[in-house]
């Protein structure tokens, strides 16, 4: 058959399909092709494998010299600035690197009827022994402080505990270092600040970068969120790992003192108490009589709870967040294996509605048929999505629950005649 002026060749062979661009190729495909299938036709729709290191190392390259030269016409163009340069070749060179030690594309989409859900996995495995290899095989699940985010009950959570290979802290800390360049001479090419403001501007970024840095340098990454909503409930809670937490709260204290002091300035409150090995600090900020929606989620002051451990974080905002935030805490001291999936995340969109519903009667009625399509579903409009390893690789699993799609259909519904 002829497409776009190209001729494709089809022939049949048991009950496949196979098509190429000439007969030669038709000829390598064996008589039984089921192992190119494998893991694909018998669990997905549709899928999609890509065998990089078959296409060749010519072909590879041509991509890669047609992307520098991309690269440096793009920077010809651009003002004189180094730092930009440094950030684009680092990128280019993580490019490189990924066309040359990537093995394996896949992605694959599942309709589960049975289930009642849309499945896509996509998965990326590098070259064995390769650099690439090594960052992805340094990644494991490791115990975490805040594992208890992932709670069924939750509106939605997101939770990653992963070790990071030397390989990978050596990318990010060049990331880091390059992304510090560009901002300090984006800051120099602005031309409008004194001397001495950007001198302290710098003083706090690199402060605030070392702390990152050394956070990195630990060789772990850990933090989790979980968001509790419902009809008149909102509330939120973040943890996450760092080298040295009273670094960051010292910095905090540092940067309030530049905050002005006008009528509606955020009040900062530090070391107000202690809950274990956490200090506590509070942000609170008034809300305006005229955000109404505002102040049926916060109250009339919105209050920013934070806690600072030796290495650790938490910040809890939102109604009854200070008593959510101390079960947090709390919760951190329990055993955890770590015996789990590298990062996970899971909402409700039922929960997001009903708050909606609650904050802004405007909506309601807009509302309603979503409300009332989530009611009759046993999911509650789910979304989930897992984050795993695999032997040189990961692999992402994202699963949408028929009740969200059908909560969509609703929405698009014409509220009116010739309206949607």
């Amino acid at each position: 058959m002829t497409v776009n002026r190209n001729t494709v060749f089809i022939k049949q062979n048991g009950n496949n399909a196979i098509a190429a661009p000439s007969k030669d190729v038709l000829g390598l495909v064996p008589a039984d092709p089921s192992a190119f299938f494998a893991g694909m036709g018998d669990d997905y729709n549709v899928a999609v494998k890509l065998q990089v290191q078959q296409i060749p190392m010519e072909l590879r390259n041509v991509a890669i010299d047609s992307m520098r030269q991309g690269f440096e016409q793009a920077m010809a163009n651009q003002p004189d600035n180094e730092a930009s340069r440094e950030m684009a070749e680092s990128s280019i060179e993580q490019l490189e690197q990924l066309i040359r030690d990537a093995d394996q594309l896949f992605f694959g989409i599942n309709i589960n009827q049975e289930g009642r859900h849309i499945a896509l996995d996509a998965s990326f495995t590098a070259v064995p022994g390769s650099k690439l290899a090594a960052m992805y095989g340094g990644q494991q699940a490791i115990p975490s402080r805040f594992a208890s985010v992932i709670n069924e009950s939750a509106a939605a959570y997101l939770h990653s505990a992963t070790s990071i290979s030397p390989e990978a802290i050596t990318q990010a800390k060049s990331s880091l270092g390059n992304a510090t360049t560009m901002i300090r001479g984006a800051i120099e090419a602005e031309g409008n600040m004194p001397p001495q403001q950007i001198e302290e501007i710098e003083q706090y970024m690199g402060r605030f970068f070392a702390i990152i840095t050394e956070s990195i340098e630990e060789g772990k990454a850990d933090m989790g969120l979980m968001v509790n909503a419902g009809t008149d409930k909102f509330n939120a809670v973040l943890g996450f790992f760092i080298a040295d937490g009273e670094d960051f709260a010292a910095l905090a204290k540092d940067l309030a003192t530049k905050v002005p002091d006008v009528d509606d300035a955020p009040r900062f409150s530090f070391d107000v108490g202690k809950h274990g090995d956490v200090t506590m600090h509070l942000i609170e900020a008034d809300i305006p009589e005229y955000e109404h929606e505002l102040r049926s989620m916060f109250g009339d002051t919105l209050k920013v709870h934070i806690g600072t451990a030796p290495k650790a974080i938490y910040l809890a905002i939102g109604r009854d967040s200070e008593g959510v935030l101390n079960q947090f805490i709390d919760a951190g001291n329990s055993s955890d294996n770590g015996n789990r999936p590298l990062g996970q995340f899971k909402m409700k969109l039922m929960p997001f509605l009903e708050l909606a519903r609650s904050v802004d009667p405007r909506v309601a009625e807009k509302l309603e048929p979503i409300i009332a399509s989530l009611n009759a579903s046993s999911d509650k409009g789910t979304i989930t999505m897992v984050t795993d390893s695999i032997d040189n690789g990961s692999n992402v699993s994202i699963k949408v629950g028929e009740s969200l799609i059908e909560a969509i259909g609703a929405s698009m519904k014409p509220q009116q005649p010739g309206q949607f």
